[in-house]
């Protein structure tokens, strides 16, 4: 009993066995995705802008709509002559009298029954304010994706790369005493190197990896994570698209395009609000009053007014050439980013094209290679003849393998060009 308890108090004392963390995140791609649209503070910051333009549109909405008011005043004087209240307690003319208490109470509206159509074109610009924020939350969402899938990538393909290493260091052909000088040299300057790449790879390659990876989908950089996707398990597509195709792909989805053409709308709105400040704005109003010195108040009065205003400023126009200017300015921006967006398209595109050719045929030369070496191993061939054969063997086995992340990364590249996945 005694030796049992000692047994458990020394397990907990260690902690679990290193690789056995009950306690790791499992995480695949689509997983690694959705961690960082709920932890990335720049797409969080995004949504908050597009609740942000939500609630201005209620406000530009909220102008079409009276104002209307309700006030409650009572007023202690002594006076010997006759005087006149403020304008804010009703402009109301006192006489002295017997009572030195006035109490009154109002009710007013105001409807601006014609403002130039800057009340229409503030509705205009704060939806198109909701639409642009929109946008930019697409926009962000993509370039997470394709960061997370990058890092995603990275991470897989070190651990690939160090089971490869693992897998060509038992690969090996076995040394034996009657084999030459240069053929042992030959197998212990090989056996070196893996554990050079082995060891580069466990201690400097794959901590880095895990680092970015982390960070990009916002969790602690010590939590303990499982990857459960493997790099050839990852999609890949047969052919990339063409680039017709690619070019309309990427006018249809590119968060860009949408966001230049809503900065072309917002332009001309403020054009439209800066013509609209030199017409007049008409609003009705009206106000019914209440006054006495007793309770209830029996003195009553009312009024109503159509009032028109007349704007005259001398920076009307200078505001208007202003944002003529802001307008044209939007449209040359529009223009060089089209131009940009089809210049990555295609550049994505043919990379695409080559690293799926190139991947086609590294593929290939790794399934003959692997035939060929499995096959001459068993044989009676000198060590020296085996080794110059491992060579190649490795060399196109670690060549398939960068091959592949090199085709990933061009795709996510790709998709992130034209603005949505291949399928």
């Amino acid at each position: 009993m005694t030796r049992h308890l000692l047994a458990v108090i020394l397990l907990l004392a260690v902690g679990p066995v290193r690789g056995e963390s009950p306690m790791a995140k499992k995480l695949d791609l689509k997983e690694a995705v959705r961690l960082s649209m709920l932890n990335n503070p720049n797409l969080l910051s995004a949504l908050e802008d597009i609740a942000i333009a939500e609630q201005r549109i209620r406000m530009a909405r909220h102008l079409r709509y009276p104002h209307v008011g309700l006030d409650f005043s009572a007023l202690d004087y002594k006076s010997e002559s006759s005087f006149v209240i403020t304008e804010h307690s009703g402009g109301l003319l006192m006489t002295p009298t017997r009572r030195d208490q006035l109490y009154s109470g109002r009710a007013f509206f105001e409807e601006e029954l014609y403002t130039g159509g800057r009340t229409h074109n503030a509705i205009i610009l704060a939806k198109a304010a909701l639409e642009k924020a929109k946008t930019l939350r697409d926009d962000m969402q993509i370039r997470i994706v394709r960061d997370v899938s990058v890092r995603f990538l990275e991470y897989v393909h070190c651990q690939r790369r160090i089971t490869l290493i693992r897998e060509l260091m038992a690969k090996l052909p076995a040394r034996s005493a009657s084999s030459g000088v240069a053929a042992r040299l030959l197998f212990d300057d090989e056996r070196l190197e893996l554990a050079s790449l082995l060891e580069e790879a466990e201690v400097k390659e794959l901590p880095v990896a895990r680092g970015a990876l982390l960070k990009a989908i916002g969790m602690d950089l010590s939590r303990d994570i499982e990857v459960t996707d493997v790099i050839e398990e990852l999609e890949m597509v047969p052919a990339a698209p063409t680039l017709e195709q690619a070019l309309s792909w990427a006018r249809e989805y590119r968060p860009e395009y949408k966001s230049e053409a809503l900065e072309s709308e917002i332009d001309a709105t403020e054009v439209a609000i800066a013509l609209a400040g030199r017409k007049p704005i008409v609003s009705l109003m009206g106000m019914y009053e209440l006054t006495g010195a007793d309770f209830p108040l029996r003195s009553n009065n009312w009024s109503g007014m159509l009032r028109m205003h007349l704007p005259f400023s001398w920076d009307y126009w200078t505001t208007i050439r202003e944002r003529k200017a802001q307008l044209r300015k939007g449209q040359v921006r529009k223009v060089d980013i089209g131009d940009k967006i089809s210049l990555e398209v295609r550049q994505w595109h043919g990379d695409l094209s080559y690293q799926i050719a190139r991947l086609k045929t590294f593929r290939q030369r790794e399934r003959l290679w692997q035939d060929a070496y499995d096959a001459a191993i068993g044989g009676g061939d000198p060590l020296r003849d085996k080794m110059e054969l491992f060579l190649r063997y490795k060399r196109v086995r670690l060549h398939a393998l960068q091959a592949l992340e090199d085709a990933l990364l061009a795709r996510y590249e790709f998709e992130h060009a034209v603005g949505r996945e291949l399928r």
